[in-house]
């Protein structure tokens, strides 16, 4: 917010005070809004091993823990419209991926139904949740089950996981990076340092046998520090669930 008003500033030539009367509310609603944020991280069972992780913050990973939930548990479930105090289970609604915005626990318990009208997000399951899976959940599996089929049905959408994770596990990615944490990213990099397209890449402008560029081998060297994180983190949750390997 403070960079979109310094913008406006620099384009007009003027100071806008009336623009930081309205932002002051709001960053301090923020800056509460993150404390509270850190204070429930620190009682989650997953903060002493995030903690010990170089580069990830409590926010940072506190966000993408309400993104994904339990690492090593998936779950099926489907919305409900209430009207008038009753509830319907919607059509076509059942998704093996919970949507953007909900949390099954939270809608269960605050259903909302003195409303005229609402949604809320039910989970009928949780099951086991590979390593693979979650990859595939944050935006990082098998490229070719993230494409969007022509036609594709709101269930198959939501069956491809969550951009918001996706996006918050770049974030502390690059975080590790900056903090001295480059171990993965070294060998990444030097294990697609003489790698070839195998097919033509439109992103690097190459043709099939081209050589990665520099930003090809980043951005995967990057992936590979992600699925790390990700992977040590189900196991880390496993682990505290007691599942035997």
């Amino acid at each position: 917010m403070q960079d979109r008003i310094g913008a406006l500033e620099r384009s007009r030539g003027e100071a806008m005070p009336h623009l930081y009367a309205v932002i002051e509310p709001i960053e301090r609603a923020e800056h509460l809004a993150e404390r509270e944020l850190v204070r429930v991280w620190r009682r989650h069972p997953l903060a002493p091993w995030a903690k010990s992780v170089r580069g990830v913050g409590e926010k940072s990973i506190a966000r993408l823990i309400a993104e994904i939930g339990e690492p090593s548990l998936g779950s099926d479930g489907h919305w409900e419209t209430h009207e008038n105090g009753a509830a319907k289970v919607d059509a076509e609604s059942t998704f093996a991926t919970p949507p953007d915005n909900e949390d099954g626990a939270t809608a269960i318990a605050n259903p909302s139904i003195n409303t005229p009208r609402s949604r809320t997000w039910i989970i009928d399951e949780y099951w086991e949740r590979s390593v693979s899976q979650l990859w595939q959940y944050c935006g990082v599996g098998d490229p070719a089950r993230s494409k969007i089929a022509k036609g594709a049905t709101q269930a198959e959408l939501m069956k491809r996981g969550k951009p918001r994770a996706k996006k918050q596990l770049y974030l502390i990615a690059t975080s590790m990076l900056k903090a001295g944490n480059r171990e993965v990213y070294d060998a990444g990099r030097e294990r697609y340092a003489d790698r070839v397209h195998v097919d033509a890449c439109a992103p690097c402008h190459a043709k099939k046998d081209d050589p990665w560029k520099p930003g090809h081998q980043h951005m995967a060297a990057l992936r590979l520090v992600e699925k790390t994180l990700l992977r040590d983190l189900w196991l880390e949750a496993q682990r505290l669930r007691g599942v035997e390997e």
